[in-house]
């Protein structure tokens, strides 16, 4: 069997730079405004689903967003739910949500997100 490889997806003006690594660091970071959502982030979400096969101990998910869409925040849920999957089956999970300090409406979006999730973010300023 193949061993697991990481996940690169360039950042462009519509979506961000995913960087998911088998070694447990999972990063978002920009805009997330894709056409169709559900498509751009259907490789994220085969290569999460792959990773409960090669759990690493630590799990860092990092969720630094300027904007994201309605569409995107959905999808962020279920990749949360996902992670916390990795918790339950025994791996060190820390999630944080970066934002810079005058942005409240990134500060709201991650709240929400640890709220509909049942879950613990770690906040920090950029």
């Amino acid at each position: 069997m193949p061993t697991m490889q990481d996940l690169i997806i360039k950042q462009t003006q519509e979506t961000p730079f995913i960087s998911l690594c088998t070694s447990g660091t999972l990063i978002f970071k920009g805009v997330s405004i894709p056409e169709n959502c559900i498509e751009y982030y259907a490789p994220v979400n085969k290569w999460l689903a792959e990773l409960h096969n090669n759990l690493p101990q630590n799990i860092n998910l990092v969720l630094e967003f300027e904007y994201l869409n309605t569409s995107t925040t959905y999808v962020i849920i279920e990749i949360v739910l996902e992670a916390m999957k990795f918790k339950n089956e025994g791996a060190n999970l820390t999630i944080t949500w970066r934002y810079e300090e005058e942005d409240e409406d990134s500060y709201d979006v991650g709240k929400l997100i640890e709220y509909r999730t049942k879950s613990q973010f770690e906040f920090k300023i950029i």
